[in-house]
């Protein structure tokens, strides 16, 4: 009987993948550079959906927001000349750059792209740094701390970062600078209530929530469907509409962030996310 099942299922890929192997092929092109992406797995992502449901699941995969590794080398780029432009005429020497959180998170990769343009052209000679150096330096020799990370979705992990790294901050006297790829509007007023100045690449509104009244992209009876999905996944139920209730379609070569909607990154006994939580 299991083998007979298999059978089915199989036949059942194949012909999903020969109706949608030009969108199959197009996403796995797109989101290459994240780790164990493939048309496999894509298409296995896509067998989860029930037949009449299909259509929708290849238009999710064309809506979501994808920050490959150029991207996010482009946007790290972007940024730093961004805020150097905001300090103009603060000593390069006195700002620092700071992963937000610990080596191994997320903010490890846009340090070590903020480290490679450091050496060169216009932002050459910026300093990134840890907090663990920034306690050793005296309030002479900072200006301006500049908290980098790739996305905020709530602003509720950037603040509980603050809550942790307040005590060592204050006595710098520096200006406080939160700097992101990608900050979902709903994260700048709690990012305002410590930082100096918030600044992001790109800044999403409501119209990206893919489950709110504002998104233009699924119709209602879509997003009432994609919900029912979102509960299949057997996620907490904090994560239904993805963390902060943010419903987001959008991930990153290194990662998916939990503010997006469950059926990307959520795996159980029930379903295969689409991309891991943490990549390399």
């Amino acid at each position: 009987m299991k083998r007979f099942l298999r059978v089915l299922e199989m036949s059942r890929l194949t012909a999903i993948e020969a109706q949608y192997s030009e969108e199959i092929a197009e996403a796995a092109d797109r989101f290459g550079d994240h780790e164990d992406i493939s048309p496999g797995r894509i298409l296995k992502w896509m067998g989860q959906f029930a037949d009449d449901h299909l259509q929708l699941a290849s238009k999710v995969l064309i809506k979501i927001k994808y920050y490959g590794s150029s991207n996010i080398r482009a946007m790290t780029r972007e940024l730093a000349l961004i805020v150097l432009q905001n300090l103009k005429g603060t000593d390069r020497k006195q700002i620092f750059f700071v992963p937000v959180g610990q080596p191994g998170s997320s903010s490890t990769i846009i340090a070590r792209v903020l480290r490679e343009l450091s050496r060169t052209g216009v932002t050459r000679g910026i300093k990134v740094a840890w907090m663990t150096d920034l306690e050793k330096l005296g309030p002479d020799e900072v200006s301006a701390i500049v908290f980098v990370d790739d996305f905020s979705g709530t602003g509720d992990q950037l603040s509980e970062w603050w809550g942790m790294v307040e005590q060592l901050v204050r006595p710098k006297k520096a200006d406080v600078i939160v700097a992101l790829l990608v900050m979902n509007s709903r994260a700048r007023a709690r990012i305002e209530e410590f930082a100096n100045l918030a600044i992001s690449i790109e800044e999403l509104d409501d119209r990206a929530n893919a489950l709110s009244v504002q998104n233009q992209d699924f119709s209602q009876a879509e997003k009432d469907i994609l919900l029912r999905y979102c509960r299949n996944t057997e996620c907490a139920d904090e994560f239904v509409r993805g963390r902060g209730s943010c419903g987001l379609l959008l991930a990153f070569s290194h990662g998916c962030p939990n503010n997006s909607l469950p059926i990307l990154w959520h795996s159980s006994r029930r379903w295969h996310a689409l991309y891991l939580r943490r990549a390399i």
